[in-house]
């Protein structure tokens, strides 16, 4: 999952066990969310939450990003704006995989490879590039684990708030649909997603804001298959302001509590 290995401190989650065998596991807020979602069939953009507008983003650095990453930063540097400091941990399964079927192509043709196109293929990419827009180098973590790369994102979120507690954290998560040359490949297809959490530990001051923890799984939960699924379900549970408890395919469930 690519996460690193963290002290037990913090304000008391008992990392020394299994997250999914604790049952009284403290909350963390989301005390920000932005979202942008690109309709598969209209390829109708649509925003929520604190989502930034595209002009927000410099130029210079707009020209260098593809579409995911420019709907990664809108949503990041819209939960950000108030944050002059925050650790990012940016999931997304495939990353860009459109620029790196490019540079395969460039490769197999025998013809020089793009220097910006391969910037973009690089998995943190977004990440790297929201930091500059910032300058904060407060540093980030960037992970893929399948179909379950967003509750993944949530685990290694939670960890770092119970790590280092004083620090926020920004939760990113975007998604592209494959090229075709990956057809084979594809699966629960719903178009570009992105979005962002702000993230903090629960305290008295933020009571009344979305709060989510990880609890046992139920016998009764299914899992929801798919992290672009599943991003787009949590974006409509925080639209419509409604509570959710969900799960991946691995690790524990979660429940989402709205204010």
């Amino acid at each position: 999952m690519g996460c690193r290995r963290h002290r037990r401190r913090g304000f008391g989650f008992g990392l020394g066990k299994r997250i999914s065998e604790v049952t009284d596991r403290p909350s963390i807020v989301i005390e920000r969310w932005a979202a942008a979602v690109i309709d598969a069939a209209s390829k109708a953009l649509r925003c929520s939450g604190d989502c930034a507008e595209e002009a927000e983003i410099p130029t210079g650095r707009r020209r260098r990003m593809g579409p995911m990453e420019r709907l990664m930063a809108r949503c990041a540097l819209g939960v950000l704006r108030e944050e002059p400091a925050a650790e990012i941990i940016l999931c997304s399964r495939y990353g860009n995989v459109e620029a790196l079927a490019s540079l395969l192509g460039s490769i197999a043709a025998k013809e020089p490879l793009s220097p910006m196109t391969f910037s973009l293929s690089v998995h943190n990419a977004a990440a790297g590039l929201v930091e500059q827009i910032r300058g904060d180098r407060t540093g980030h973590t960037a992970l893929a684990a399948g179909r379950d790369t967003l509750t993944a994102g949530l685990i290694e979120a939670y960890a770092r708030l119970a790590t280092a507690p004083d620090r926020p954290v920004a939760l990113v998560f975007g998604d592209w649909p494959l090229p075709e040359i990956y057809a084979p490949f594809k699966e629960l297809e719903c178009g570009g997603t992105a979005m962002a959490w702000l993230m903090r530990p629960r305290t008295p001051r933020l009571v009344d804001y979305p709060s989510l923890r990880p609890i046992p799984v139920p016998a009764d939960a299914d899992p929801i298959e798919g992290a672009k699924v599943l991003a787009r379900t949590l974006i409509a549970v925080l639209e419509s302001k409604a509570n959710l408890v969900f799960r991946g395919t691995r690790g524990p469930a979660w429940r989402l509590t709205i204010g």
